[in-house]
């Protein structure tokens, strides 16, 4: 339903929570050690959510945004829970 799969949800959603938490993107070494994962599994997860359109990066640290897709996902997702 969602195109994504659990891990990258969760992914998404320490994502969201860091940036609501921070006001700035974690890196990818703080996603990793939040969710207990390689910075290679994580490197994996944002590249596959930014070419689904839930995610856009930049070049540089901290460059990751949210995208109204991710939004959108992220609200429906807390409505369900």
């Amino acid at each position: 339903m969602t195109g994504i799969t659990p891990k990258q949800k969760e992914c998404l959603e320490c994502i969201s929570h860091y940036i609501s938490q921070n006001g700035h993107s974690p890196s990818l070494a703080e996603i990793g050690e939040t969710l207990s994962q390689s910075a290679v599994a994580i490197h994996h997860k944002v590249n596959s959510l930014a070419e689904r359109g839930y995610l856009t990066k930049s070049r540089g640290k901290r460059t990751l945004a949210l995208t109204k897709k991710s939004k959108q996902l992220l609200a429906h997702l807390a409505l369900n829970d």
